[in-house]
């Protein structure tokens, strides 16, 4: 566990009705943590509780809006003063610590591959992004101040470069924060569909198992108020209809690092992650899916 009197917690966004509790649980859960709240000049800050407060010029929408994140989230990393940096969004929420047991506590490395000094902890990608290349979870991360900085020194995505019509890959904003980062360390060739290779796959679990460790999506402590978790069957499948699952994830680090842990997946996980997800994806179930969200007027993951 680290010493949390040396932990910086980076709260970056827009000003939303859910900051406040935003700002208020991060007291409650880390006390003795310092809050940065980073957003942009003019946002009504009067009634969030912070340390200290980034306001940066807005550099203005863009495709999923990811130089919105570069900035605010650079900002206010740079500015954090302490060891370790936690940071989230202006919608999320700390309602556990869970989370902190991950820090330090994988030490294989393949140095290839290894971009970072210390690996980055960060949720599941996006529900529905299983068997994506190059997408990896924003909601939240932690680790040292320096890795976060090399991690997030990213130049801004250029728009005029994207071209609906081609089905570009880059241009979302969990897969332009991955392959940025990579190609700042590691030649990569990822720009097509055509180059969903099993070549570029192993380039991108190598990646993920000597920078980061993914903790899963909301079951470790930090969630989004944004997108709430109900406690409803088809509620739970949608948030694990992610990339990798932490015992996925266990699986690349002993594969591509060299590591020895043991992987213990549950029933539940095998019949979550074998049967219900590729049943819901396929026609029948896409099908289902959406008849069930019109005829009782639910969101897609209710």
């Amino acid at each position: 566990m680290i010493d949390l009197s040396e932990l910086s917690v980076v709260i970056s966004g827009p000003v939303l009705s859910f900051s406040e509790r935003a700002c208020a649980s991060v007291r409650q859960k880390l006390p003795n943590a310092e809050i940065v709240f980073s957003t942009w000049i003019g946002e009504d800050v009067s009634r969030l509780d912070y340390d200290k407060l980034v306001q940066s010029n807005d550099p203005g929408a863009n495709e999923g809006n990811i130089n919105r994140q570069i900035c605010s989230r650079l900002a206010g990393i740079s500015a954090a003063g302490r060891k370790y940096v936690l940071a989230i969004r202006s919608e999320s929420v700390i309602n556990k610590l869970d989370f902190l047991q991950f820090m330090d506590r994988f030490e294989s490395y393949d140095e290839k591959y290894r971009f970072v000094e210390h690996r980055i902890i960060i949720p599941a990608s996006y529900p529905a992004s299983r068997g994506e290349l190059f997408h990896i979870g924003d909601w939240y991360f932690l680790g040292y101040r320096d890795d976060l900085l090399r991690l997030w020194d990213i130049p801004y995505m250029n728009d005029s470069l994207y071209n609906k019509k081609t089905d570009d890959l880059l241009y979302n904003p969990h897969r332009y924060l991955i392959t940025a980062f990579t190609r700042k360390f590691y030649p990569l060739h990822f720009e097509e569909k055509r180059d969903i290779t099993p070549e570029n796959r192993r380039i991108y679990e190598a990646v993920l198992a000597n920078n980061f460790v993914i903790t899963g999506f909301y079951e470790y402590g930090i969630s989004s108020l944004k997108y709430p978790l109900s406690g409803s069957f088809f509620s739970q499948l949608f948030h694990k209809e992610v990339g990798y699952t932490y015992c996925e994830w266990l699986e690349l680090y002993n594969m591509y690092a060299g590591g020895g842990e043991s992987v213990n997946k549950t029933l539940y996980e095998h019949f979550i992650v074998k049967i219900c997800i590729p049943l819901k994806r396929s026609r029948l179930g896409q099908l289902f899916m959406r008849l069930r969200s019109k005829l009782f007027h639910l969101n897609y993951w209710e």
